[in-house]
């Protein structure tokens, strides 16, 4: 009997640990234009640390599995949402390639930080994501200062198009210039041959009538 118990205990310290650990993330990572390289957030879901600030200030639970109270917004929001950042979550489910979920991430949105889910996304098995609209609570918006992100502004600048750059060789760029610089020296000698005939008729006509 004893060494039942035993056997129990020992089965249930070796499968406790890895049914906590497919309960959440174990890593983040933010990218988008305008970030020189990706922010790799890493940790274990429900312990204190960046990945579950993370965490909360996306939504992510809400959006992937629904909570009560429901904090997702009833409807998508009607404002200015600014540039584009992604996260994606890796949430280990004991396969040897763990799940993703993927979300956009809205940080300077003009009513606060902003996460989008797309619904169905499948993870831990056959779970699939609620989805929707997420806003950070006010009170947590400064929070997002841990993870080093670019400011608005620079993402912005990043995102914009730059005019494209002539990969023309500059003999090729001669070497059309050419037909214009043609047109132009035979419209002034036009020009010039025109004013001469047009003094030259005058003065004849001033010969003749004296």
């Amino acid at each position: 009997m004893r060494a039942r118990v035993f056997l129990t205990v020992i089965f249930a310290l070796l499968i406790i640990p890895g049914v906590a650990h497919a309960k959440g993330p174990d890593q983040a990572t933010i990218d988008g234009t305008g970030m020189t390289a990706p922010a790799s957030i890493s940790g274990t879901e429900g312990a204190s640390g960046d990945l579950s600030t993370l965490v909360e200030l996306a939504g992510l639970f809400p959006a992937a599995m629904g909570q009560t109270p429901d904090p997702m917004l009833a409807t998508a929001p009607d404002e200015l949402l600014g540039p584009k950042l992604s996260i994606t979550w890796r949430i280990p489910d004991g396969d040897p390639t763990p799940g993703t979920v993927r979300q956009d991430l809205y940080l300077y949105a003009e009513g606060g930080p902003l996460t989008y889910t797309a619904p169905g996304q499948q993870f831990l098995g056959n779970e699939r994501t609620r989805g929707g609209w997420f806003r950070t609570p006010a009170a947590q918006r400064s929070r997002w200062a841990v993870f080093g992100l670019p400011a608005g502004t620079a993402l912005e600048a990043a995102a914009r198009p730059t005019a494209a750059l002539s990969t023309r060789p500059s003999g090729s760029g001669g070497r059309r210039s050419w037909p214009l610089i043609a047109v132009i020296a035979a419209a002034v000698v036009c020009g010039v041959a025109l004013t001469t005939f047009r003094v030259t008729s005058r003065r004849r006509g001033r010969v003749g009538a004296t």
